[in-house]
């Protein structure tokens, strides 16, 4: 399949949308069509009928309707993505519950079916309620008070086939693409206790499921019946979007939901896009919140953005960042952080999640009012945006210590994503990789409290060491297996390395494991002691030998710091101002570098009088950009360096000086890049 880009934007429904083919209807979905293509749009993605099985009865209008924007979105030249939920279904006992959705889930129409109605509401042969998960916890079917809603389950093959025989519905209305959202573990480890995933858990595990009052299975991560427990449920929604697959064909456009891949709190929902990338081909970030808030800025996103780029390279497959902004401030940032990072960028506001009237929520700017300028931008430069990471540093992510080293979040998680988000920050160009690399591509690779070590990952780095590469490593490695098991030969045992003393309790309670909204549990840090050569290794204490550095014990800053000292000298070498980070790209046609810089310091401005009702934080209104003043350098072998932004009235060429180009930061104040040719 060709690896596309796209410039992505949410397209809303509104409950007026659903009187067509009202001419008014009609006449509003032309019109926007024409501004959305002004704004440099060139892919919608629907959304506002979004659970879609609450609209079985309405399936005819609707995709009547999504069939008419279809059609005038392609006389424009705008692909169209639909987007809905395959699984989740509103279901309420009260007004109290109304106002929830109305309040805090009106980011689709919330048109849904009484309690007493759904239950006689049938499809393909089989009651819609029938499909639903149970809790392991009581049997019930699971509920999801954030939404309000209750969920199908993924291995019902009664689902499976129903909504196959939807998808054949849905794509006689032409659509370009689908996302097909929330194919994961909602409830947690609560989910689900079906008679199907029973049976198939017993088929292809040789497990019958136990009581949560049973602690040797529950929430141990020394119970190998627990740990298939886990892989199957990673497994599930990749079965099932293989299903989809089935349908929709093989080079169709195809993403599903991930807000990450790379938590430790994943075992419990199943969501890796590592895994469900072998069923689609289009791998997306869902970017929740702002892209900047007050709390945080965008390198929180760094660890998951990387790894997603990683394993859309390594199959070829378009990467996209999808942003929520309501600003053209916010939108900008979305847009520019996904181009530095050479992917494509999908614009979405939430203002149905703002808890006011529609006379109110229509006044506020939509996609194409907040992202036109950048947008346009890439569309009139699109030379510019085209290349791949000229990094000499690799840091290897690895889903099976995610999985199965230690059972909460700092025993992985945690550093793996603090290095990455160090590494970003001190500009130290990098690549997150997810195999092996080539010492030739990679001359240094970095792992972070990468315990677990199958034998063939462990022929493969001594292979990497053997090559002339160097390995540089944080924390307990290679002690286990990958599923976390003590190896009785060590990674390192032939190097004179003992592990001596190592005490660790990877356990969650089940009355811990089962608390709602319950946060990766925190346990007592392990003890161990590291001898090399007979010798207790000290803290802070580097064991050296040809093609390894390893520091013992975690730690990010020393990390870094000798990052810097073994990564070898680059062609460009870049130095700029404080408050701004960069990444080089190369086009590998013609040979250009594209430099990208984006302003790191930047503070958030929230609106006075919006919220974000679901996650109950501010709405950002403006950011003010406060990057660094001063002088860029680049030392190049290039002959030729022109600087392009958003923010200039024209390009400016640099004159070169012994090898060197600068230019004063003083006037651009977000984003700029260098091309050297």
């Amino acid at each position: 399949m060709k690896k596309d880009t796209y410039r992505m934007a949410s397209w809303w429904m509104l409950w007026e949308d659903l009187l067509f083919p009202e001419s008014g209807i009609e006449e509003k979905i032309i019109k926007r069509t024409k501004k959305f293509k002004a704004a440099g749009i060139d892919t919608i993605v629907i959304f506002g009928c979004h659970f879609r099985w609450d609209y079985i009865y309405n399936w005819e209008r609707f995709h009547n309707l999504l069939k008419f924007i279809v059609d005038t979105c392609h006389q424009e030249g705008i692909k169209v993505f639909d987007h809905h939920s395959a699984n989740l279904t509103h279901r309420v006992d009260s007004l109290d519950e109304y106002r929830n959705i109305n309040e805090k889930n009106r980011h689709h129409v919330p048109f849904f079916p009484s309690r007493e109605f759904a239950d006689t509401i049938t499809f393909n042969g089989h009651k819609l309620n029938d499909f639903r998960m149970k809790s392991v916890q009581n049997g019930e079917p699971c509920y999801l008070n954030t939404y309000n809603a209750e969920i199908f389950c993924m291995n019902n093959s009664n689902f499976v086939s129903a909504y196959q025989v939807y998808l054949k519905k849905l794509l006689q209305t032409g659509i370009d693409g689908l996302m097909c959202d929330d194919i994961i573990y909602y409830p947690g480890w609560d989910g689900c206790a079906c008679e199907h995933c029973r049976k198939k858990f017993k088929d292809q595990y040789g497990h019958d499921l136990p009581p949560t009052t049973d602690d040797s299975f529950w929430g141990n991560y020394e119970s190998p019946a627990f740990k298939d427990w886990i892989e199957m449920r990673y497994h599930d929604p990749l079965d099932f979007l293989t299903a989809v697959k089935e349908v929709v064909g093989t080079d169709f456009p195809l993403m599903s939901c991930c807000s990450s891949s790379s938590s430790k709190g994943l075992n419990a929902s199943g969501m890796s896009a590592e895994i469900m990338v072998k069923a689609m081909n289009n791998v997306m970030l869902e970017i929740c919140g702002e892209i900047v808030s007050e709390k945080f800025d965008y390198s929180e996103r760094i660890p998951d953005f990387m790894l997603h780029k990683a394993i859309t390279d390594k199959h070829g497959y378009p990467n996209i960042g999808l942003g929520y902004a309501h600003n053209p401030d916010s939108a900008f940032v979305v847009w520019a952080f996904n181009k530095m990072l050479a992917s494509s960028s999908w614009i979405s506001t939430l203002t149905g999640r703002f808890g006011v009237a529609e006379e109110i929520r229509k006044t506020i700017p939509d996609e194409a009012d907040i992202i036109h300028e950048a947008y346009n931008f890439e569309k009139q430069h699109e030379e510019l945006f085209h290349g791949e990471a000229t990094a000499k540093l690799a840091v290897l992510f690895s889903l099976d210590n995610l999985m199965y080293n230690g059972c909460k979040q700092t025993d992985y998680s945690q550093p793996w994503q603090d290095i990455t988000k160090t590494l970003f920050k001190q500009n130290i160009q990098f690549d997150v990789v997810v195999d092996i690399p080539s010492p030739s591509e990679y001359p240094v690779l970095l792992l972070s409290n990468f315990d677990c070590i199958s034998s063939k990952i462990e022929r493969q780095l001594k292979s990497y060491m053997d090559n002339g590469g160097t390995i540089i490593a944080s924390g307990l490695l290679g002690f286990r297996d990958e599923r976390g098991v003590l190896k009785d030969q060590s990674f390192l045992a032939d190097l004179g390395v003992e592990l001596r003393n190592h005490q660790y309790k990877w356990n969650i309670p089940a009355t811990e494991l089962f608390k709602p909204n319950r946060r990766a549990f925190e346990t007592n840090d392990s003890g161990y002691e590291i001898y090399f050569n007979g010798i207790k290794a000290e803290d802070n204490q580097w064991i050296n030998v040809t093609g390894l550095h390893w520091l013992p014990k975690s730690c990010t800053a020393d990390t870094t710091d000798k990052v810097k000292k073994l990564l070898p000298s680059a062609d460009p070498e870049v130095s700029c101002p404080e408050g701004w980070v960069y990444r080089i790209l190369r086009n590998n046609d013609n040979g250009k570098y594209f430099i990208h810089l984006l302003a790191a310091d930047i503070k958030a401005i929230p609106y006075e009088k919006f919220r974000n009702t679901i996650l109950n934080e501010p709405v950002i209104e403006k950011l003010n950009f406060m990057p660094g003043a001063g002088k860029l350098n680049i030392q190049s072998s290039a002959l030729r360096a022109t600087v392009h932004s958003p923010e200039l009235n024209e390009p400016i060429n640099l004159k070169c000086d012994n090898g060197n180009f600068s230019f004063e930061l003083d006037n651009i104040k977000r984003y700029l890049i260098i091309e050297l040719a």
